[in-house]
């Protein structure tokens, strides 16, 4: 077939045609690749949904060979095609040579000669002659969407709509009909070929569908989105698009097309602006079918079957026109030509503007559609062109100008009490302008402004604090600064401005508003009683903008601060109502506050040594006035003057300042403190408390000249230590005093341990009916000096003492407790335990048994196995730690009765005995009572001996 241009159609890519060889007056088949289609003189590049990107060619299947023959099988059909005679056509699947690329019949019960024949290209076939290229589009998608499906099914329902289509067309010699199915069909569902016949020339159709805003004008504003909505749905089939405006940008989303023109956008009505193209290496109707087949007939197509096979779906295109309107506002603000003046005396400067091309006025006519001009700023002052009245704000403005013309502003009436000013103000949009989104315009400001003046006002403050309050015992009365120019020389009082307007004599020379005068020629000031300072009337000419202040003297408690305070009042600063100048206002001149740093050494007396001690508490405490927060402190380790790694260092500086809540991050403010040992270390007596008092000398100007400091044991009123610091020393540097104090001694003080013990009934005789493996024991100590954390033991000792005085000592309990706040609060504390006294019974005759409690204290931090206790309580023969047991004396049975037999449960009876520890006894036995008792004893003991073998177990 052959191939044409199409100057309409979009391109994809470079034409690619393939050779042509012409034989015996036909033409054999060779690939054709896509056409170059181009837009006036530009070729176009398309993207996915991107503005700028060329992409490569992308074709959906692989061309169709060159030369080839077609394939079928007849004994294979896949359905039946009832004519409009109700002939019936077996409908085979015809594949090419390749047995890959599928082929579909033109001609309804056209018969095909055998599947060995070579296909042959005609020319434009008699059939397709008769399309139009809308007809051959849809058709050609038909079988594209076939071809898609890519199974018989799909592959049927392409040939059948194939047919209805020619139909539709008026296109065929034979009418579809119907389809039917048989039993040597390859498919079996005549309705489903049916349905998806008509499904895929809807799809097809619906390919070829444009957006519904195709060829349409937008109406776009520069700066403001345009969301168009495609009420077709078919967006999404037109996913490469092509902008062809510079500055002009979309995106879609789903079915919304948003279009933006930026500043750099050209106005007005721009055609074809967007191109929308359905497939990336489509093909144009004219240029369809893709491939086509002739098979041995003429070119006519008649006297053969013809059939065609696709690459690639039809090419459909939709553009869209904008018109793009930019619009311009312009504010002009009017400002005094002096101090003088402020901006509400601007009220009533009326202001024409121009056409800059032509010098006529603007009408308020001439908006563009559907945006008039509108005043912003100030009134309307004339019904026919763009006059505008200033009011009490200086300003006048307007907006919806055409942003493609440029403009003038002249001031056409002067407000009461000064000259028109005849200078045309120019007002342009372009690039750079700024958009203002609420109107959607671009804007340009506009001023009209004489030389000001200046003035400047501040505070002195602290550094710290950022306040007026002062630290410690110190003031900010009497600061003195001056002023001097960016070159250094002092700025005078006579340097104020002089109106140099015609016909004017007024000076203005520089005045103080807030502060007093110290120099008559220069300018140089003292801060009011609340530190207040301020002057108006400086002259803002030739660059002299900018200048700076210097502190030249400070006050008590403080260091003078020479640094530079830059002050810069362009016409950037804001205007201050009350002075009519252009202000540098809230200026913080800041001092540092004069600090002092303390250190001394924490140490023990130890046999004449002198070892540091960590972990003692001290206290800063302000007295006398002082505003200041307590300041805590504790000694531990750090290096000395020397670089030496020392114990004890206990350092009162401005970290420590910092986490009391005070201000001074270098140290401790200048004033009176007492310094007070709250937590001395353990088994120690705090120091001594000590004063420092600090004082301040003034000059007759209320200026510092020497600060004084004292030292002093308040005990022994001693003078620890005392210095004088000259004030010259605190220029630029705070520190006025950093002194080590040495060493501070602390004397040891050690807990001790009192104690009583007792059984369950209170006393310090263990009952017999105390008895058992359980015996309960309490040991009840009282302590004084012992601290939280100590460890505290208590140790149960089990003693027995034989008739030849020999004493056998074990520990049978030890028990440990840790002391807590309720123990140093009450410095008490109660052990309780228990211990098998039962086994006391086997002890030898003449032999005690006691109970002991002893205890040792040691400090929480250290070793009970390898370290010596700080305190001990030991003493086995201390009365008060023990707890006796005695046998009772069994009655003797009469010599008429044999003794019985103990029952199972008999035990054996315990009497209470008193030891040598000073206890008073009620009676005394005689010599004679003590033999019958000794022989009275050693029967029984005999007797109870046996008893307890037959009853072992029995006592508890």
């Amino acid at each position: 077939m052959s191939k044409k241009k199409n100057g309409a159609n979009i391109p994809i890519a470079s034409k690619k045609i393939g050779c042509r060889l012409w034989k015996s007056g036909k033409a054999l088949k060779t690939t054709a690749g896509v056409s170059v289609i181009t837009l006036g003189s530009i070729a176009l590049a398309l993207a996915v949904n991107a503005n700028a990107a060329s992409p490569t060619v992308k074709s959906a299947f692989p061309p169709p060979p060159s030369d080839t023959t077609v394939n079928w099988e007849n004994d294979k059909p896949l359905y039946y095609e009832i004519d409009q005679t109700g002939k019936e056509h077996p409908k085979p699947q015809l594949l090419l040579g390749d047995k890959t690329t599928p082929a579909w019949c033109l001609g309804l019960g056209v018969p095909l000669p055998n599947n060995s024949i070579p296909a042959q290209q005609s020319k434009k076939n008699e059939i397709l002659n008769k399309l139009t290229d809308e007809q051959i589009a849809v058709l050609n998608n038909v079988q594209y969407l076939g071809r898609k499906a890519g199974d018989l099914e799909g592959y049927a329902e392409a040939q059948h709509a194939t047919y209805k289509l020619l139909d539709e067309a008026g296109d065929s010699v034979n009418q579809t009909k119907d389809v039917i199915v048989k039993d040597n069909t390859l498919l079996h569902d005549a309705n489903k070929i049916k349905t998806g016949a008509d499904n895929l020339i809807k799809e097809a159709k619906k390919m070829r569908e444009l957006p519904s805003f195709n060829n349409q004008t937008i109406q776009i504003i520069q700066g403001v989105p345009k969301k168009i909505t495609n009420t077709k749905g078919v967006l999404g089939n037109f996913p490469y698009v092509k902008v062809n405006i510079d500055g002009v940008k979309q995106v879609i989303s789903g079915n919304d097309l948003t279009i933006t023109a930026d500043a750099t956008s050209k106005l007005g009505v721009q055609k074809k602006a967007i191109t929308f193209v359905n497939k990336d290496g489509g093909i144009s109707p004219s240029d369809l079918p893709y491939t086509l087949y002739s098979t041995d007939g003429d070119d006519t197509g008649t006297l053969s079957q013809t059939v065609t096979a696709t690459q690639d779906p039809s090419t459909a295109t939709a553009t869209v026109n904008i018109n793009v309107i930019g619009l311009g506002e312009f504010t002009l603000s009017k400002s005094s030509t002096n101090d003088a003046f402020s901006k509400a005396m601007m009220d009533g400067a009326e202001f024409t503007a121009y056409t800059t091309s032509d010098d006529k006025p603007v009408k308020l006519s001439d908006g563009q559609d559907g945006y008039p001009i509108t005043v912003t700023h100030g009134t309307s002052a004339d019904k026919t062109n763009l006059v505008l009245k200033m009011g009490k704000d200086g300003l006048v403005g307007a907006k919806n100008l055409d942003k493609l013309k440029k403009y003038y502003a002249k001031e056409t009436k002067a407000p009461a009490g000064f000259a028109l000013n005849a200078k045309k103000i120019p007002i342009t949009f372009d690039k750079d302008s700024k958009f203002n989104a609420d109107d959607s315009n671009y804007q340009d400001n506009v001023s009209v402004q004489d030389i000001p003046t200046g003035s400047v006002s501040g505070t002195k403050v602290d550094a710290d604090t950022k306040t007026t309050t002062p630290q410690g015992i110190g003031n900010l009365k009497n600061v003195t600064y001056g002023a001097f120019w960016e070159d250094g020389t002092p700025m005078k009082w006579s340097d104020g401005l002089t109106d140099e307007t015609e016909n004017s004599t007024e000076n203005l020379p520089i005045t103080l508003t807030a502060g007093t005068k110290v120099n008559d020629t220069n300018v140089e000031f003292k801060v009011d009683d609340k530190s207040n300072f301020g002057f108006q009337n400086i002259p803002l000419v030739k660059n002299k903008t900018r200048f700076y202040l210097q502190e030249t003297a400070t006050s008590p408690g403080y260091s003078l601060f020479t640094k530079k305070i830059w002050v810069d009042l362009s016409e950037t600063n804001h205007v201050n109502v009350d002075t009519n100048d252009f202000d540098e206002s809230g200026i913080k001149a800041e001092d540092k506050a004069a600090a002092i740093q303390i250190i001394f050494d924490k140490a023990q007396d130890v046999n004449g040594s002198l070892p540091g001690m960590n972990g003692a508490g001290f206290e800063g405490q302000p007295i006398d006035g002082n505003k200041e927060k307590t300041v805590k402190v504790t000694s531990g380790p750090g290096t000395d003057a020397n670089g030496f790694q020392v114990n004890g260092l206990t350092v009162f500086d401005g970290k420590a300042n910092i986490a009391a809540g005070n201000a001074n991050p270098d140290g401790l403010a200048v004033a009176n403190w007492k310094f007070v040992e709250i937590n001395p270390p353990k088994g120690t007596v705090a120091i001594n408390p000590f004063t420092l008092k600090s004082a301040i000398k003034s000059d007759k100007n209320g200026h510092p000249v020497s600060y004084h400091f004292v030292f002093t044991d308040d005990v022994t009123h001693q003078t620890i230590m005392e210095s004088d610091v000259d004030a010259s020393k605190l220029v630029d540097n705070n520190i006025a005093l950093k002194v080590n104090l040495g060493t501070m001694v602390d004397k040891a003080k050690l807990p001790t341990i009192k104690t009583k013990a007792h059984s369950a009934d209170g006393d310090q005789i263990i009952q017999i009916k105390e008895v058992s493996k359980t015996t309960r024991m309490y040991d009840d100590a009282t302590f004084i000096n012992v601290e939280k954390g100590d460890q505290i033991f208590s140790y149960l000792h089990r003693i027995v003492t034989d008739k030849d005085g020999k004493i056998t000592d074990k520990i049978v309990k030890t028990l440990n407790f840790v002391a807590d706040d309720e123990t140093v609060k009450t410095q008490k504390h109660r052990f309780e335990t228990t211990a098998d006294t039962t086994k006391d019974l086997d002890i030898p005759e003449g032999a005690t048994v006691t109970y002991v409690f002893t205890e040792d204290d040691f400090d929480g931090n250290s070793n009970p196995k390898t370290d010596e206790p700080k305190a001990k309580h030991d003493d086995l023969k201390d009365q008060d730690q023990t707890l006796t047991v005695e046998k009772e004396k069994p009655t003797t049975p009469s010599s008429s009765t044999p003794p019985s037999t103990p029952e199972k449960s008999s035990k054996p009876i315990y009497n209470i005995i008193i030891p040598n520890t000073g206890a008073k006894v009620a009676g005394y036995l005689t010599a004679l009572g003590v033999m019958l008792l000794g022989a009275v004893s050693f029967i029984t003991y005999k007797w109870f001996k046996k008893s307890k073998k037959e009853d072992e177990g029995s006592v508890k």
